[in-house]
């Protein structure tokens, strides 16, 4: 795998194009509501853009054998799929559509990044005791699921409901982030904690650190959304999701260096390896 600066080049320069457009949503310099709403989209279709093209060179830059090709695939996919869903929010917010573009968008992303993190963490079984991330991962699920039924469907969501299919498109977004999400993050997470300071987990850190704030974002804007006023699009609660894929795509760029240094053969680390493979002599 030949060094290469050009997917970190890119991350650069679109991530400090898109900061200016950041802070110009957040703190509504010289915009209406409408126009805020614009700005958050196309900033977040800027950086989600730019992540996605980061990790997916990187992706193709893996060996076709080597396990990582396909798992950082999945997840620059993921990132595509956010940046695709919030340029299709732009259009319907400007020709005044139902969001449902938006919607296949975003949760593709959940089902590419869940798949992601879903191969990460069977390439982790071998290598630990399964059990115990087994059990963490679907314990916090049941308590993230359990104070969302009882801190947000049944006081906001349920007796607010217009029609039983805005009820769902409002539920389904929580649900997906923690059994997509959540969960699986948390495995991996809890696998990576059992392997301890190894070099080739460092990458899955970043990620699991990315889903937990893309997760814990999109469900307080849920939450924020059925509280009447409380929310509109293009506060600060809104760049959680776009920094979660910078986080995503610094995992990438990681992954990127460890392959430079160790200059590893296909499947030498299926994801990361007990012991550190050994740098080539001399």
């Amino acid at each position: 795998m030949k060094r290469s600066v050009s997917p970190l080049i890119l991350f650069v320069i679109g991530a400090a194009c898109t900061l200016g457009l950041a802070i110009w949503s957040v703190f509504g310099i010289g915009t209406d509501e409408a126009g805020l709403e614009m700005v958050a989209s196309i900033g977040a279709v800027g950086i989600a853009a730019v992540c996605s093209a980061t990790v997916l060179l990187i992706a193709l830059s893996f060996p076709k054998a080597e396990p990582w090709r396909r798992q950082w695939l999945l997840v620059g996919l993921g990132i595509g799929a956010f940046a695709l869903g919030n340029l299709a929010r732009a259009g319907e917010t400007a020709w005044g559509l139902d969001p449902i573009l938006t919607d296949v968008g975003l949760i593709a992303e959940y089902f590419l990044l869940g798949a992601a993190l879903v191969a990460v963490g069977q390439a982790y079984v071998p290598m630990v005791d399964w059990r115990r991330p087994g059990f963490g991962a679907a314990g916090t699920g049941a308590a993230f699921l359990a104070v969302l039924w009882f801190g947000v469907i049944q006081p906001f969501v349920l007796p607010d409901a217009e029609s039983v299919s805005a009820m769902v498109r409002t539920v389904a977004y929580p649900v997906a982030d923690i059994l997509l999400l959540v969960v699986p993050a948390t495995f991996v997470s809890l696998c990576l904690a059992q392997i301890g300071g190894d070099r080739f987990a460092r990458p899955w850190w970043a990620v699991t650190f990315g889903v937990g704030v893309l997760a814990l974002s999109q469900g307080a804007i849920i939450v924020l959304q059925a509280m009447p006023g409380a929310y509109y699009r293009g506060m600060f609660v809104d760049y959680g999701p776009v920094l979660s894929q910078v986080l995503v795509a610094m995992g990438a760029l990681s992954a990127a260096a460890l392959a430079v240094e160790f200059m590893w053969r296909p499947e030498s680390a299926p994801v990361a390896e007990s012991e550190p493979v050994s740098e080539p002599a001399g």
